[in-house]
C-alpha cells in the first residue's frame, strides 16, 4: 500500500480509534440515501416504461398499412407474399375493424371489433391467453371473443349470446336501420391490460366483412416483426415497395411517440432532480475534509517539511473523500437494487388498471442505469473532495511549524 492511501485511511479513523467520525458518517449516509433513491427511481421509470411497452405491443402491430379507403388495400393484398420477404418481417395479415355497440344482460358497451384470420390470431400475444372457450368455436359458430373485463361488464360468459349493433345501417322504407346481429361468445381472453380487456373484441375475418360491409379490401394490413426496434426499417422497406399505392405506413413508435417521449423525458428529469440529493450530500464530504485539513495541519506541515510534494498530500484527501463516497455509493447500489427486486417481486404497490393499464408498479434495474448512477456519483464525490484538497497547497508550512502546539 502506498503511503497516501495508508494515510487517507488513518485520517478517516477518529482519535478514539472508531472507524468513522460523525461527519464521516453524515457524508456516507447522505451519499447512500441519494444513490438508493436514484436506483429505485430509475428502476421504477424503466420498469413502468418496459411493462407498458410490452403490454401495448401485445395487441398493437409493429407496422400498420392503411389505405385512403378500404378499396385502396386491394392491390396491397396481392403483395402479401412479397412483404413476407422483407428482413425481420414475421407475419403479414389483413384486418377489418370498426366500432360497434355490444349489449348483454347486465349492460352495454361501445367496443372496437377486429376481424382476424386464423393464422393471424396465433401470432398476436394478447390472444394467446384464452381463459375460457376456444378459437375454433369462433369460426364454427360465428362467434365473438371478448376480454375478461368486458365479459364481467356485460354479464356474459362462454356460450352466452350478445347483441352487436353496427353503425353501418340497412336502407328500408322506414329509413336507415342499424345492423343488429346476435353472436355467441366463443372465447374469453385476459391480457391484464384494461384497454384490451374492456374495449376490444375479435371475430373471424369473413364475419367482419359482413358486419362492416367491406366486400373487398381491408381496413388495414398489419405486420409483426421479430424485433420491435426494427419496425422503422421495415416501414421504410414497405414504403419503397408500395410507393405507387394510395396508402400510408405507420409504426408502433409513430402511434405511441408522444407517450414514450414523455416517459423518457420524465425519467431523465427525475434522474437530474434526485441527483441533487447526492450533490447536497457531497457538501458533507467538503465539510469533513475541510475540518480534517484544519485538524491535521501540523502533521501535513511536517510531511511537507520532510519533502512530501503538495500533490501527494492533495492525493491523500482526494483518496479520503473517494473512500467515503465509494462506501456510500456501493451500499446505496446494493440496497437500491435489493429494494427494487423486492418491490417488483412481491408487487408491493398496486395500481387501478383502468387508469394506469397495469396492475402494479414494476421495478426493473438496467445495468446501464446502475453504471450511470455510480459514475455520476463518483464524479460528484471527486469534485467535492477536490476543493478541500486544494487547501493543502495554500498552507504556510513555516508559520504552522513555528506556532505553539
Amino acid at each position: 500500500m502506498n503511503w497516501p492511501l495508508w494515510l487517507a485511511f488513518r485520517f478517516i479513523r477518529t482519535r478514539s480509534g472508531r472507524l468513522l467520525s460523525l461527519t464521516s458518517w453524515a457524508a456516507v449516509i447522505g451519499i447512500f440515501l441519494g444513490v438508493t433513491a436514484l436506483v429505485i427511481a430509475m428502476a421504477l421509470m424503466t420498469g413502468f416504461q418496459q411493462d407498458l411497452k410490452h403490454r401495448i405491443l401485445g395487441g398493437t402491430p409493429h407496422v400498420i398499412i392503411q389505405g385512403i379507403e378500404p378499396e385502396s388495400l386491394v392491390p396491397v393484398l396481392r403483395q402479401l407474399d412479397d412483404l413476407h420477404k422483407i428482413p425481420h418481417v414475421q407475419t403479414v395479415y389483413p384486418v377489418i375493424y370498426g366500432q360497434v355497440l355490444l349489449a348483454g344482460p347486465q349492460g352495454s358497451q361501445g367496443v372496437f371489433v377486429k376481424g382476424l384470420s386464423a393464422a393471424a390470431r396465433e401470432r398476436i400475444p394478447i390472444l394467446r391467453n384464452v381463459i375460457a372457450g376456444s378459437w375454433t368455436e369462433l369460426i364454427a359458430r360465428q362467434g365473438i371473443a371478448i376480454g375478461y373485463g368486458l365479459a364481467q361488464q356485460l354479464g356474459v360468459w362462454v356460450g352466452d349470446r350478445v347483441t352487436l349493433v353496427a353503425p353501418e345501417g340497412l336502407f328500408s322504407p322506414m329509413g336507415v336501420l342499424p345492423r343488429i346481429r346476435r353472436l355467441r361468445v366463443a372465447a374469453v381472453f385476459q391480457s391484464d391490460m384494461y384497454e384490451f380487456d374492456h374495449h376490444w373484441a375479435f371475430v373471424d375475418f369473413d364475419l367482419a366483412r359482413s358486419l362492416f360491409q367491406i366486400p373487398k379490401g381491408a381496413s388495414a394490413v398489419e405486420i409483426l416483426t421479430d424485433d420491435v426496434d426494427a419496425a422503422p426499417m421495415v416501414a421504410r422497406a414497405v414504403r419503397r415497395r408500395l410507393e405507387h399505392f394510395r396508402i400510408y405506413v405507420q409504426t408502433w413508435m409513430d402511434q405511441n411517440q408522444a407517450l414514450f417521449s414523455a416517459l423518457q423525458l420524465e425519467k431523465w428529469m427525475l434522474f437530474v432532480a434526485i441527483t441533487l440529493i447526492v450533490v447536497v450530500a457531497s457538501f458533507n464530504i467538503i465539510t469533513h475534509l475541510t475540518l480534517t485539513v484544519w485538524e491535521k495541519r501540523s502533521r501535513i506541515a511536517m510531511l511537507m517539511a520532510m519533502g512530501a510534494e503538495p500533490r501527494s498530500i492533495r492525493r491523500v484527501f482526494l483518496l479520503q473523500g473517494l473512500t467515503l463516497g465509494i462506501l456510500g455509493i456501493t451500499t446505496g447500489l446494493i440496497v437500491g437494487i435489493a429494494a427494487s427486486w423486492i418491490l417488483n417481486h412481491y408487487q408491493v404497490i398496486r395500481l387501478p388498471m383502468e387508469v394506469y393499464f397495469i396492475p402494479y408498479l414494476p421495478f426493473r434495474v438496467r445495468w446501464l442505469d446502475a453504471v450511470a448512477i455510480g459514475v455520476s456519483a463518483v464524479g460528484i464525490v471527486l469534485i467535492s473532495a477536490w476543493f478541500p484538497a486544494q487547501q493543502v497547497t495554500r498552507l504556510q508550512v513555516g508559520e504552522i511549524l513555528r506556532a505553539p502546539p
